[in-house]
């Protein structure tokens, strides 16, 4: 899924994903994605907005809520889609996949291996791009391991870096934007 946070300035686009949770009363489905995607549409007096699109159609979406600390967001909408469900947790050497929509290709799909683990993150060398952030990380089974967080970048201490990623264990969506019995499945 496309999410896009829109501003007077401009905006920012990034990945999300249908996550099978419960989904906030009145909605179908709950949308998981970084809050770093739409930290400037967090406010809603800056007249600022969400929107979600699929195959080129805008869907309907809610923040239900977001931990800017945590960097994970919890959306809703009422289309019907498609969920993942969560892995069980990530393991140094595990092939997975990540995908998204870096630098404007929809629906990109790479692939690499966990290379460590966090309590609350993982390492991964799946290549990911701008707009990749807040997609899924997903096992052989399509199943979620964790959400696409950023890259390492070079810079003069590290002049080379290449496939060092960063993915949130689904984990970090409690307590802060998640809570109950849904937790329990959440690596």
């Amino acid at each position: 899924l496309l999410i896009a946070c829109t501003t007077a300035a401009g905006g920012d686009t990034g990945t999300a994903f249908a996550l099978s949770l419960p989904a906030a009363s009145g909605y179908a489905t709950t949308i998981i994605t970084a809050e770093h995607v739409i930290d400037a549409c967090t406010n809603p007096s800056t007249g600022a907005f969400v929107s979600l699109a699929r195959g080129g159609q805008t869907l309907p979406v809610h923040l239900r809520a977001y931990d800017p600390r945590e960097d994970v967001a919890i959306l809703d909408t009422t289309a019907t889609l498609p969920t993942l469900k969560p892995a069980a947790a990530p393991v140094v050497g595990e092939f997975l996949m990540a995908v998204g929509n870096p630098l404007g290709v929809n629906d990109n799909v790479t692939s690499g291996n966990v290379s460590q683990v966090y309590p609350s993150y993982f390492l991964d060398s799946a290549p990911i791009s701008n707009g990749s952030s807040g997609g899924p990380v997903v096992d052989r089974s399509g199943n979620v391991v964790g959400i696409v967080d950023a890259g390492a970048v070079a810079d003069a201490n590290t002049p080379v870096v290449q496939n060092l990623n960063i993915a949130l264990r689904l984990s970090r969506l409690c307590p802060t934007v998640l809570s109950g019995s849904s937790c329990a499945a959440l690596h």
